[in-house]
């Protein structure tokens, strides 16, 4: 048994939920630092056996996690789940366990000069300006995040194939990358009853910096006017100021009696979300291969994961994204790939139209993700690579 510490204080629910769900079927100590917030959103995700410390209202991250200092130093391991926002407040250097670092914008971290993207509408400008002044000039997050990595002694990359990037673009050391904790896992679930309709579900906020909804809405009126079959189509996010509502107001109006359009004006619950997601017969994800992290640009596939991925993976379904999406290795025969409306409008009505292929491939990926996502087998993984790491640093003081 080991004593873990798992520090979630930003918002990457989806990613602790993942990470609990393998570690809860073992007998791990396992401690979580979270805030009230998202403990609420884990349940009843929570197991019981966990031992969740939450930050209470009003407390500063500082506060928290220096009373806490003792309880995460009794740790064999320490994983910074996320640690994007308000670096200046994570007390590192009094934290003496083994700490690993999970990085989800490469680029933000590791090539930043390089990587300065403006968005040259007033707005934009005004708001990385600010971002700027507030946390590079006053609050000195560069400072902290090059001490970050240099006082983190493992580091977490989104998947295994994202290593080779890192190397491009960094002198990033090997040894120090820890692929044991993936973004997400799959647990086996009873197939859903035949429906009369085909369920496309699009997750994640409404927002133009990471897909392209417009397009997707071609792509969508003009599978309409080449099928009769019922289309169910899902925007499963809330939509993000005037592009948000614009992109609602263009799917209400196709005026198809073949189509059904569900959406949400509000951020949506873990439960709601997958209730939409068990539906789903396709994923689909419009994905703008390049976006920004503040004023940073990061590359979907090479230096940030997109989330549309990872519930590919948790939840088993397949998936239609552009096909300059690098794909991992083995994923190629379940994702939909296009390069244009053309392709892409092919490429979903293929899959519709072939219920026997739709069902071929949507079981084919379910044994593939037991046999290469499942709980037990990643955590077979993690736990390997866990104790070689602390052995190799014990040898190495």
């Amino acid at each position: 048994m080991v004593k873990i510490a798992i520090v979630e204080l930003e918002g990457h629910v989806e990613c602790l939920y993942s990470f609990l769900n393998f570690l809860q079927i073992h007998d791990d100590e396992v401690h979580v630092f979270t805030s009230q917030k998202i403990f609420k959103e884990l349940n009843p995700a929570a197991d019981v056996s966990f031992h969740f410390h939450i930050l209470d209202r009003g407390q500063s991250k500082a506060a928290f996690l220096n009373r806490n200092i003792s309880r995460l130093n009794s740790c064999d391991a320490i994983f910074f789940n996320s640690l994007q926002k308000d670096p200046h407040l994570y007390p590192f250097s009094e934290i003496k366990a083994p700490k690993f670092l999970r990085i989800h914008n490469m680029n933000t971290f590791f090539n930043r000069s390089a990587s300065i993207s403006l968005d040259w509408s007033p707005y934009a400008l005004w708001k990385d300006f600010s971002y700027f002044l507030r946390e590079y000039i006053i609050q000195r997050q560069t400072a902290f995040f090059d001490r970050f990595i240099a006082e983190t002694d493992f580091i977490m990359l989104p998947d295994t194939h994202y290593e080779k990037f890192l190397v491009k673009m960094s002198d990033f050391p090997s040894e120090k990358i820890f692929n044991g904790v993936p973004m997400a896992s799959y647990k086996t679930r009873l197939n859903l009853d035949e429906k009369d309709c085909f369920n496309i579900v699009i997750t994640g906020t409404i927002d133009e910096r990471r897909k392209d909804y417009l397009f997707a809405f071609e792509c969508i009126k003009k599978v309409l006017t080449l099928t009769n079959q019922k289309i169910d189509l899902c925007l499963l996010g809330a939509p993000k100021g005037p592009y948000g509502n614009k992109v609602i107001q263009a799917f209400k109006s196709l005026d198809a009696s073949n189509f059904q359009f569900t959406f949400f004006e509000q951020r949506i619950d873990q439960q709601t979300f997958e209730k939409y997601v068990f539906q789903a017969d396709l994923l689909y994800a419009p994905i703008k291969i390049e976006t920004r992290y503040k004023f940073f640009k990061e590359v979907y596939g090479k230096t940030k994961i997109s989330g549309s991925w990872t519930d590919m993976i948790r939840y088993g379904k397949l998936l239609c994204l552009p096909d300059a999406y690098p794909l991992a290795d083995g994923f190629h025969e379940f994702c939909l790939t296009y390069n244009n409306l053309e392709s892409n409008v092919s490429a979903i009505l293929e899959l519709m139209n072939d219920q026997a292929l739709l069902k071929l491939k949507s079981n084919a990926l379910k044994t593939f993700l037991e046999n290469n996502y499942s709980n037990s087998r990643l955590y077979t993984s993690f736990r390997r690579q866990l104790e070689q790491s602390i052995g190799n640093l014990q040898k190495a003081d």
